[in-house]
């Protein structure tokens, strides 16, 4: 029987805050800005749009709004119109660092690579301590398969300031995408001791420590990311670090607990407007209610979680199939569990992804033979040992092999 996945671990991305909110902002602010962020995560984009230009009107050094107002022009499809407007304040205030951040993202969503990179270093050394202009240059990079040249700039940094948290953050981003994760580790936790608000390194940290089998470091590093945030009232960074403490309390065998945060991380997405998120967590509830046979629970969960993926993701759908077709065969309904298993088959196919389709056909294969039919069962594994083979997957050619000889038993 297939293994239940969980979700939402990936490396973070996204333009939101690395750092509270609290840092630069006045506080009359505060609460239009979280409006502009609900806006986006609505995808009410021109109303968003027309938020984040009042409160780059209000503040024109307000660092985050920036960030959410390019994120509306991209996802609006007005990216030319977001750079024309950025450019115009550049014209009228030469040493912003945050409109270069703006036009870098735009000219990075448009494959400028160029363009994005040049904006992004003009935003770096007008304010060297700008974690997410980091990040970003690391993305842009690491899309042209270089991550050398970003190690090298910010190593140059670091000699001219070796107390900037923000550059030993991004050295730590450049080792994450690198997969050397001893060494992120430590970059991530030496930006850390100079700035502890720097709340993306908190999560980045976790993810260092997850790839390397320790979910007790993970999760005493996550638990400090999720204090923090709360105490600077960061409600998207709560739920996100709620969430990857449940993450954690999952992998350590700790269901019971998984669930009282998972579900406090879903409360916090959904004050939110976080349809992304309340997605993630909706996903990884699921698991924990497998974990502990409450498969009614976990299928009710993931079906909220699926017709979200259909509006915002419907990529995310693959990993949701699977999970339901592992929940069917828990419940031995073998008709909807190849059902769901056919729906991730075939997403997999279109992805081009070899060892993916191995698994849902195995997967498959199980469900059939549950049921007694052996021929679907044969062709699904005899389909899944031709790609295991190519791949010079021994384990996966044995374990099928003894399937196979199985089925023809029966």
């Amino acid at each position: 029987m297939q293994s239940f996945q969980r979700f939402g671990l990936g490396i973070l991305l996204s333009i939101g805050l690395l750092r509270p909110l609290h840092a630069q902002v006045p506080d009359y602010l505060k609460q239009p800005y979280w409006d502009l962020v609900k806006l986006n995560n609505l995808r009410q984009y021109p109303a968003a749009i027309l938020q984040g230009k009042f409160l780059v009107a209000q503040e024109p050094k307000f660092p985050f709004a920036y960030g959410q107002l390019a994120l509306a022009f991209e996802k609006a499809e007005q990216a030319a119109l977001g750079l024309a407007y950025f450019d115009s304040l550049r014209q009228q205030r030469l040493d912003n660092p945050y409109v270069y951040y703006a036009i870098g993202m735009l000219e990075k969503g448009r494959k400028n690579f160029e363009q994005a990179l040049g904006n992004l270093k003009m935003c770096i050394k007008l304010d060297p301590k700008y974690a997410p202009a980091y990040l970003q240059l690391t993305n842009v990079y690491n899309e042209q398969k270089d991550l050398e040249t970003p190690a090298s700039y910010f190593r140059a940094l670091l000699q001219s300031d070796s107390l900037n948290a923000a550059a030993h953050y991004g050295l730590g981003c450049v080792y994450l995408f690198k997969k050397e994760w001893p060494k992120g580790a430590a970059a991530f936790a030496r930006s850390l001791e100079l700035d502890r608000e720097l709340i993306h390194a908190y999560y980045l940290h976790g993810i260092t420590y997850v790839n390397q089998r320790n979910f007790q470091k993970a999760l005493e590093i996550w638990d400090k990311g999720k204090d923090v945030a709360a105490r600077l009232n960061d409600i998207e960074w709560q739920s996100k670090m709620t969430g990857n403490v449940g993450n954690a309390y999952h992998d350590l065998g700790q269901s019971k607990q998984s669930v009282s945060y998972r579900e406090e991380a879903l409360k916090l997405a959904r004050a939110l407007g976080d349809r992304r998120q309340e997605m993630v967590h909706l996903s990884n509830l699921s698991t924990s209610d497998n974990n502990l046979g409450q498969y009614d629970k976990a299928m009710e969960r993931l079906l909220l979680a699926l017709e979200i993926a259909k509006e915002i993701d419907p990529a995310y759908q693959e990993n949701i199939f699977w999970n339901l077709s592992a929940i069917c065969n828990h419940k031995n309904d073998y008709k909807s569990s190849v059902k769901y298993a056919t729906s991730a088959l075939k997403m997999a196919v279109a992805r081009g992804d070899s060892t993916a389709v191995a698994g849902h056909c195995i997967n498959i294969g199980v469900a059939h033979a549950e049921q007694a039919n052996y021929t679907l069962a044969l062709h699904n594994y005899e389909r899944a040992l031709a790609i295991k083979k190519r791949l010079t997957d021994k384990r996966g050619v044995g374990f099928l092999l003894g399937n196979i000889t199985a089925v023809r038993l029966s």
